[in-house]
């Protein structure tokens, strides 16, 4: 799949949080994302969870590595869509891991190991920008009942920027 809408806006709200900021260039030069996870120890391995604090229309980015039989564990189960992917090591997904409820299962064999590196941007990031470059709690009241109308991107408009159709 392919995802231009979503980068396009990664890449611009990473653009305005520099220049805010007065920042040159992020951490991940040439990635849309603000920040990065690296699950270690070995046998990494998650309960299942949503990531609540990502951008709710937006993606992470997942890759895997480790040598391991992911025929016999580690799997990627995404519950709401009831899928199970068997990721290889090198293997990359992007996943809306706000909105789906997500995990991995254990490693079958102890000498398996298995890590994974997790990109995703915050939904307070673009928040914050959304908001003239303040928290939530430092705006008065009325600054946050006009933010909270205004509602940053419409559900609607979060929907479309989903490949479908002929377009996977």
């Amino acid at each position: 799949m392919f995802f231009p809408e979503h980068f396009a806006l990664y890449e611009l709200e990473q653009l305005a949080l520099h220049l805010r900021l007065g920042v040159l260039k992020g951490s991940f030069p040439h990635l849309p994302f603000d920040c990065l996870c690296i699950n270690v120890g070995g046998r990494a391995q998650s309960s299942p969870h949503k990531d609540f604090q990502n951008v709710a229309w937006g993606l992470c980015c997942v890759g895997v590595f480790g040598h391991f039989a992911y025929e016999d564990g580690g799997q990627l189960l995404l519950q709401e869509m009831g899928i199970e992917l068997e990721l290889r090591r090198g293997d990359i997904v992007f996943l809306p891991s706000a909105l789906i409820t997500h995990w991995n299962r254990p490693l079958k064999y102890d000498q398996d190991r298995r890590w994974s590196v997790v990109f995703y941007t915050p939904g307070a990031n673009f928040r914050w920008l959304e908001n003239g470059g303040k928290a939530v709690n430092a705006m008065s009241k009325e600054e946050q009942r006009n933010s909270r109308q205004m509602g940053g991107m419409k559900w609607e408009q979060a929907l479309n920027l989903f490949p479908m159709g002929n377009t996977v």
